[in-house]
């Protein structure tokens, strides 16, 4: 007898179809009727599940960023560890998603509908990237700053070579340890 692998289920593939859409063609060319299409439903059944196109992309926004939050919530009490397993989970989820956000960026202004969206799940995830830093603050492992500011300088960098790499074409390997390395340079406490 031969097994299906089971089918993913509707809200996955709307979801998914979605941040395709939105990716190859912008918010506004994502249109419910071609989500729907992507993801092999009727356009009724995106509308019965997430009511409008906003909330569907917002949906979508917070799945494929799931990662990201909950690796931060859990410090191991090794700063290093924790710096380098936070520096592949965001290169990977930059990496499978740079299409998205290089597309998504520029419309940011245009959508407040995105804008709103995008500020409110960007803020949920990075809340727990936040209380990793903040974390090792409290610890005594990490210089006392703005923990947003210890955070984004952490962050920035991987997001900008990422996307600047795309841009450009370029293929720039990543080594996450010597990330981090560099990154503690005159942050970490030494007490």
């Amino acid at each position: 007898m031969h097994l299906h692998p089971p089918r993913r289920t509707a809200d996955t593939r709307l979801l998914s179809a979605a941040l395709e859409l939105v990716a190859e063609r912008g918010y506004r060319g994502a249109t419910t009727r071609r989500i729907a299409e992507r993801a092999g439903v009727a356009e009724v059944t995106l509308f019965r599940r997430f009511k409008t196109k906003a909330r569907l992309v917002a949906e979508a926004v917070r799945w494929a960023t799931a990662d990201l939050g909950s690796l931060a919530q859990e410090p191991t009490g090794d700063l290093r560890t924790d710096l380098v397993r936070l520096a592949r989970v965001y290169n990977d989820l930059i990496q499978t998603r740079r299409g998205l956000v290089l597309r998504i960026l520029p419309e940011l202004g245009r959508e407040p509908a995105l804008q709103k969206v995008f500020r409110e799940v960007m803020e949920t995830r990075l809340g727990g990237v936040f209380a990793l830093f903040q974390h090792y603050q409290a610890a005594g492992r990490l210089e006392a700053e703005p923990v947003a500011a210890q955070a984004l300088a952490f962050l920035g960098p991987l997001f900008a070579r990422n996307l600047l790499g795309e841009a450009l074409g370029l293929e720039v390997p990543f080594q996450p340890e010597a990330y981090v390395e560099r990154y503690l340079v005159g942050r970490e406490r030494r007490d």
